[in-house]
C-alpha cells in the first residue's frame, strides 16, 4: 500500500517555546525527545499522549490504534494532525488545529513537515502538556534554531 518507511515515535518530553513578532502573532515550535518504538509503512509520526487537538476535523473513522491515524494523515495532503480516542477506538483527522486540551483517553499526532520529517511548525496554536519551558524569542526562525541548535 505504501512504499516509504514510517518510523513511529513516542514523545517522552515536550519543550514549548513561544515567540511574539511585531504583529503580535505567537509561534510555537515543539522540540521532541523521542524514542523509536516500531516501523511501519508511510512517513514519520509524533505522538502527543493525553492531548486532544480541537477544531478542523474533516474526517473520522474507527481504528484499532493510533498508527492507522498516522498512516492516513501521511497520505492526505490536507491533514495537519490527528487525534485518537482510546475509549472509542476512533481517529479524528484534522485539517487545522484551533487549540488543545489535556485529556487522559486521547492521543494526538502532528503530521511531520517537509524539513526532513522531524517536526512541525504551527502558527497561533498552543499545545498543552507538562514538562515545558517558556523562552522569549523574536520569531519562528529563532525558535526553530533554538530547538535544533
Amino acid at each position: 500500500m505504501f512504499n516509504s518507511s514510517l518510523h513511529v515515535l513516542q514523545i517522552s518530553k515536550l519543550i514549548k517555546i513561544f515567540a511574539s513578532s511585531d504583529a503580535g502573532e505567537v509561534y510555537s515550535l515543539i522540540s521532541i525527545f523521542s524514542e523509536e518504538i516500531s516501523s511501519v509503512d508511510a512517513s514519520t509520526c509524533f505522538y502527543l499522549p493525553n492531548i486532544n487537538l480541537k477544531g478542523g476535523t474533516y474526517d473520522e473513522f474507527d481504528a484499532s490504534d493510533i498508527t492507522q491515524c498516522c498512516i492516513q494523515c501521511a497520505s492526505q495532503p490536507c491533514c495537519a494532525g490527528y487525534t485518537y480516542s482510546k475509549a472509542l477506538k476512533r481517529c479524528y483527522m484534522k485539517s487545522s488545529i484551533n487549540y488543545s486540551e489535556q485529556e487522559d483517553m486521547m492521543i494526538s499526532g502532528i503530521r511531520a513537515n517537509a524539513n526532513g520529517g522531524v517536526g512541525a511548525k504551527m502558527k497561533n496554536v498552543k499545545i498543552e502538556g507538562s514538562g515545558g519551558s517558556r523562552i522569549p524569542l523574536e520569531n519562528s526562525d529563532e525558535c526553530q534554531q533554538y530547538c535544533t541548535g
